[in-house]
């Protein structure tokens, strides 16, 4: 799988862990533009490389999923922004997420899926009871 992937999440296998555990692998996530960012170790966040290869699968977000962008962009807009668009604020939360996830340790199940957690984003298929 070759190219960019706007809004998306991309995995690859993990050498010898995937072969024996077909399910586990390494997730990144896309900016609007398609580059991938790696949330790859402890304070370390790759640009456009994945720290075991290039992407197998992806799975396409839809960035209007993201509550807190949603709530970004609608408030740039009552502030008198021309420019607030679900792409700039999708790249502004990664550029968030980036400076937080740099300060911290890493968690080998967590980077990609915390960075998630931060946009406070619901797929369709969010089956979680509300409170």
């Amino acid at each position: 799988m070759t190219g960019r992937f706007p809004f998306c999440l991309v995995w690859t296998p993990i050498p010898v862990v995937t072969a024996l555990l077909p399910f586990i692998g390494h997730m990144g996530v896309a900016r609007s533009d398609g580059v991938v960012l790696d949330f790859a170790g402890p304070a370390t966040v790759n640009v456009d490389n994945l720290a075991f290869g290039a992407p197998t699968k992806r799975l396409q977000l839809q960035p209007e999923k993201a509550l807190a962008l949603r709530d970004q962009v609608n408030q740039s807009i009552r502030n008198g922004s021309n420019k607030a668009t679900l792409a700039s604020a999708w790249d502004d939360w990664l550029n968030f997420s980036r400076s937080i996830y740099s300060s911290r340790s890493y968690g080998f199940f967590t980077g990609a899926c915390q960075a998630l957690g931060l946009a406070d984003y619901k797929p369709a298929s969010d089956t979680r009871t509300k409170p």
